[in-house]
Parts: structure tokens; sequence; C-alpha cells
């Protein structure tokens, strides 16, 4: 970054956006910590695998990575699947949560 700026004492324009990226998902990891991905693939091959969308994410996969990151099923619907679905994902979620 310090080639970008003329002298060390005058600011860069990049390194603030920088520094707050850093800290931002530094603080990102430490209030979600990486997921397993056995975790994922349990949620993940209970959606119906029609990767249509509606739930708001890319894809069933996306949904799977969203639900397992945020530690519970509460506040997400798959809409092609249901609350049958998401009563399976909460049964995996609670079984993996103790």
């Amino acid at each position: 970054m310090l080639d970008q700026c003329h002298t060390v004492a005058e600011p860069c324009e990049g390194l603030g956006e920088s520094f707050y990226f850093y800290i931002s998902l530094t603080f990102q990891i430490a209030m979600h910590p990486p997921v397993d991905d056995e975790l994922i693939d349990a949620l993940e091959a209970e959606l119906p695998a029609s990767n249509c969308g509606g739930c708001g994410f890319s894809g069933c996969r996306s949904f799977a990575e969203i639900v397992a990151g945020s530690g519970t099923t509460h506040g997400f619907l798959c809409s092609v699947g249901g609350h049958e679905v998401m009563n399976r994902l909460h049964r995996i979620m609670r079984s993996r949560n103790g």
C-alpha cells in the first residue's frame, strides 16, 4: 500500500478502506466461525435441489451454507420444500448443536 502513497506522512486513499475491510472481516470470522462441511452437506442433502432461488439465495448449497453458518433454521424457508424440509433441517441442526 505504501508504494501508492507519495510519502509515509500522506495518507493513502485505499489504506482506510483496506483497514475497514480487514476489521470487518475479522469481526465476521469471530462472530461466525467456519462451518463444518459435513453439516452443510447434511443440510443440502435434505433440500429439494431445485436451485430455484425462491429462498433468496443463489441455490440450495448457498442456502445450506447460510443456515449452517447462522446456527438456526429460524427465519429461513425453502419455498419448494416448505415446512416439512425446514423441520428436517431443524432436526439436523439440533442434533449437531447438542
